[in-house]
């Protein structure tokens, strides 16, 4: 079966999802530099109810994968069919792909088409579990009142479950944040030293240096 043009489609009894938006277009000459392009590819993303991880990256390219793609390796001879997994964190094979390279002409960044057809396709739901499973996906869901809670937090010493009760949702069944979320944050931000910055900004410094755009997806009215 040809997947061209078509939302979803079945192939080897796996259901695939083409992402509803387009990718987003780009300036006419280009995203200036790598950063930004990532950037735009990672908010688009987000968007749409899935991240993004650097596949491989070249001076003059790079190339983005679904956060789900690979598949775990076998370090201790576990068969597949006994390994433990918790769904919908685990590593599915997905086969999205995005490329971006820089364009000597107009001296910029562009999206490159697919290789294969199947690389513009997920093998998972793009649904709110699937952006919940991946830590891009959690801090893009977090507050700038989230934010400020946290540094207080942890400027305080808080404890890590304090710290993660703090910023839990009534209307949400789950955790904001993974404890193992919290304790990387903490850690960061100790390594840190910034002492004229309040808690905030160093926090929201903390998570740009790891490469998070948690500012740009959240309201700070």
């Amino acid at each position: 079966m040809n997947p061209l043009n078509k939302e979803t489609f079945v192939a080897d009894g796996i259901q695939y999802y083409r992402v509803k938006q387009p990718l987003p277009t780009p300036p006419p000459n280009g995203y200036k530099d790598m950063a930004e392009a990532v950037g735009k590819m990672q908010e688009y993303a987000l968007s749409n109810n899935f991240a993004l991880a650097t596949k491989d990256r070249k001076p003059t390219r790079v190339y983005l994968k679904c956060s789900k793609g690979g598949r775990y390796r076998s370090t201790r001879k576990i068969q597949e069919c006994d390994r433990k997994k918790i769904s919908p964190s685990r590593l599915t094979g997905c086969p999205y792909l995005l490329k971006l390279s820089y364009k000597k002409s107009i001296q910029g960044y562009m999206p490159l088409k697919p290789t294969r057809e199947i690389e513009g396709y997920h093998n998972h739901p793009l649904d709110e579990k699937c952006l919940e499973s991946t830590l891009k996906g959690r801090l893009s869901k977090i507050s700038i009142d989230d934010v400020k809670e946290i540094a207080k937090l942890i400027d305080n010493n808080a404890k890590t479950r304090d710290i993660q009760r703090a910023i839990n949702d009534d209307s949400h069944a789950g955790h904001k944040l993974y404890v193992s979320d919290i304790n990387n944050i903490k850690a960061a931000f100790a390594r840190i030293s910034a002492p004229t910055q309040d808690a905030g900004t160093k926090l929201v410094k903390v998570m740009e240096s790891k490469g998070y755009r948690v500012i740009n997806n959240v309201n700070q009215n």
